[in-house]
């Protein structure tokens, strides 16, 4: 009888060891796929900062792009201001001048003319 307690404890040992050994198995692996769950949605938490990070330097990029060509379009606007001042000065300059041909034109045939000497010059004439 005694060898027949034996072998029973033994099974319900040997049964409980089974036991516990799949309670502890079914641990680690419920463990195992939590730890993978937090692994796979830190890389994700960290793909998606990566991204994000990307994004704000290009955005960077192309604010600085924009205020480059801003500043580009200022530049170009303020020489043509300039450029067209500076031909408006040159053409009030050389209008001024042909009014100053065209009065020395009358002066100097004035002045032939008190002389007696008329004579038909094209001196400031277009």
């Amino acid at each position: 009888m005694k060898n027949k307690r034996k072998s029973v404890a033994e099974a319900a040992a040997k049964e409980a060891a089974r036991k516990a050994a799949a309670e502890a198995a079914e641990r680690a692996k419920l463990e195992a796929a939590k730890n993978a769950e937090e692994a796979k949605q830190k890389a994700e938490r960290e793909e998606a900062e990566a991204v994000r990070r990307q994004q704000e330097e290009a955005a960077r990029e192309v604010d600085e792009a924009q205020r480059r060509a801003e500043e580009a379009a200022a530049r170009v606007e303020t020489k043509r201001k300039e450029a067209a001042a500076e031909e408006a000065m040159a053409k009030h300059k050389l209008e001024a001048a042909k009014v100053a041909a065209e009065k020395m034109r009358k002066i100097k045939e004035a002045a032939q003319h008190k002389k007696g000497k008329v004579h038909n010059t094209s001196i400031g004439r277009d």
